[in-house]
Formats: structure tokens, sequence, C-alpha cells
């Protein structure tokens, strides 16, 4: 053809890894979907992978692959509070300084009301959930 380029591999990327269109092959087997797709559809690809099923996401010219990671219970002493301070919820969720005062001023309103409405109620002593059972 006249005027068309030819296609040419990545220089890293291997014969094997290319098709006859010289797009990029991935895992035999793997289930791929674009980050869109699996947007839409991320419980029932995280079900999938949970399954045992190989599943990655495009992810410019990566595939993150999903796949279950294996999690004990925390054991005492493990658990440490992360104080919310204006920093951490920054860095963490983006939110403003003026936004988490006025989320903190919200919060500590909504609480003075539910407390007088008796929604909230003081446990003295140690507490184990089963107790609200």
């Amino acid at each position: 053809m006249v005027g068309a380029s030819p296609i040419r591999e990545p220089e890293a990327v291997l014969s094997r890894d290319v098709d006859v269109t010289g797009k990029r092959l991935y895992k035999d087997g793997m289930t791929t979907v674009t980050i869109t797709q699996a947007r839409a559809n991320l419980g029932k690809l995280c079900e999938r992978a949970r399954k045992g099923e190989e599943v990655g996401i495009i992810a410019g010219d990566q595939v993150i692959q999903l796949q279950p990671v294996a999690v004990r219970p925390a054991q005492p002493g493990e658990i440490t509070i992360i104080p919310l301070d204006g920093e951490y919820v920054l860095r963490e969720y983006g939110v403003t300084a003026p936004e988490w005062r006025n989320f903190q001023k919200r919060e500590q309103a909504r609480y003075a009301r539910d407390k007088k409405a008796g929604g909230i109620v003081a446990i003295k002593g140690k507490f184990h959930p089963t107790q609200l059972d």
C-alpha cells in the first residue's frame, strides 16, 4: 500500500508477544478489560478473580491483575488509630481545610442532636459488639 506505514514491534517486546496485527498479547487465558469496563463491572470482576479466574485491567501500556490477597485478623496491639487531621484528610481524600472544618461542625451538630434524642448511648466498662444483639 502506498503511504501505509509498516507495523513496527516495540524494541522491548519479543515477536512471540505480538500478534499478526502488531497488537501486544496479554497472558493466555486472562480476561482483560479497559478501565471504563472495570468501573462498570468491578463487583463482578472481583468475584471472578476471587474464584480463581485471571482478570486484568488494561491501564496504559500495562495490565494490572486483580487477585485475592490472604489477610488475617489483626491481633491486639496491631491496630493504630490515625488521627483525622487536616493534613491527613487532604493527602488521603483531597479534602481542603475549609471542607474539613465544615464537616466537623456538621458532625458535631448531628452528634449533639442524636444524643439529645436518645440515639446515642454511653457504655461504661468493657464492651463487646455482641452486647448490641
